[in-house]
Parts: structure tokens; C-alpha cells; sequence
């Protein structure tokens, strides 16, 4: 190998230290830079679709979306999406895990109906390979349920208070109902 390569990847190690110890110290916003060059370098050496550039891809996807970078992190997830469902299936593990980051990317913007389906279609998939109490399938349940409440409650309440009637989308998960003293939660 010759000494240019050696030198780029030493410093490609190195960026990537870097940007790992920012991103775990909780300065994403500064690990950018360093991820976006981690990433440039693996999708020319290693290719788009190999492992270690999909965990970059992530990884930057993580730093825009703390960033406040939603548009970029969604791009990001929907390119590993496409990849993992092509490759690996729509039932793999790694593909849920894609598939959830993604629709947690689409709640974190706002954008609670494009989050409400993919939430649904990973809880599905996870109710229907792992278990019902897997624990990938209650954090999927919640996350769900998570975001109804949240599509819900921007929506207007009526003259009687909040209500949200099961099945209104949020399929069965919770029922909210006002009470005479305060309105509360009723587990299913």
C-alpha cells in the first residue's frame, strides 16, 4: 500500500475517533464534519451498501436529527432502508431497526402520519417474528402509542375534553376518556 493511502487512513481512523467521542460526549452537532468524511471515504472504498458505511450512514443520520437536521437525517435513513430491505428482507432485525429510526426521525419532525405507518409496520413485524413481549416489541408498541398521543393531542378537543375513541388510529393501544374529576389514561 502505498504511504498516501496509509497516511488517509490513519487520519480516516482518527476522524473517526474523533467524531465517535463527540458523538458519545453529546456534541453531535460537532461530530458532522467528521462523520460526513467517514462517510464520503467508506462509500468510495468500501461501497454504498457495505455494513460499516450503512453504521456511518446511521450514525450521521443521528448527528443531523440532533442537529435539527431532519430532511438530511430522513434522506440518510431512507438510503438505508432501501438497501437493507433489498438485501436483507422486510422481517430482518437489522431492517426494523432502519425502519424504526427512520419513523423516528419522521416524529421528531412533526411529521406524525408518515410515523404512525412505519411505527405500525415495524410493530407488526415484530409482534408477528420475535414476541408479543420481546422487548423490540413492547419499545415498538410504544413508540406507536407514543406517537398517537401526540397526533392526537394537536388535534382539537371538544366541549367534553380530550377523547380519543380505541381504534382511531392508534389501534386499540390506549383509550383516553374524560372523567368527571380529571382525564387519565386507561391501559388496555
Amino acid at each position: 500500500m502505498e504511504a498516501s493511502r496509509v497516511a488517509y487512513a490513519e487520519d480516516l481512523a482518527l476522524a473517526d475517533r474523533q467524531a465517535k467521542e463527540l458523538f458519545a460526549s453529546g456534541h453531535r452537532g460537532k461530530a458532522y464534519p467528521w462523520l460526513q468524511e467517514s462517510l464520503s471515504y467508506r462509500v468510495r472504498t468500501l461501497g454504498p451498501e457495505h455494513r460499516d458505511t450503512i453504521e456511518n450512514r446511521n450514525l450521521l443520520g443521528r448527528a443531523c436529527r440532533a442537529a435539527g437536521r431532519h430532511q438530511e437525517a430522513m434522506q440518510l435513513y431512507k438510503q438505508n432502508l432501501e438497501i437493507l430491505l433489498r438485501t436483507l428482507g422486510q422481517d430482518d432485525a437489522d431492517t426494523l431497526w432502519g425502519q424504526s429510526r427512520l419513523a423516528n426521525c419522521y416524529y421528531a419532525a412533526g411529521r406524525f402520519q408518515d410515523a404512525l405507518k412505519l411505527f405500525q409496520k415495524t410493530f407488526e413485524a415484530r409482534k408477528r417474528t420475535l414476541d408479543a413481549d420481546h422487548p423490540d416489541t413492547l419499545r415498538s408498541r410504544s413508540s406507536l402509542a407514543n406517537c398517537c398521543l401526540w397526533d392526537r393531542l394537536k388535534a382539537p378537543c371538544d366541549s367534553t375534553g380530550p377523547y380519543w375513541p380505541t381504534g382511531s388510529g392508534c389501534w386499540g393501544l390506549y383509550t383516553l376518556e374524560p372523567t368527571p374529576a380529571e382525564t387519565g389514561w386507561r391501559r388496555r
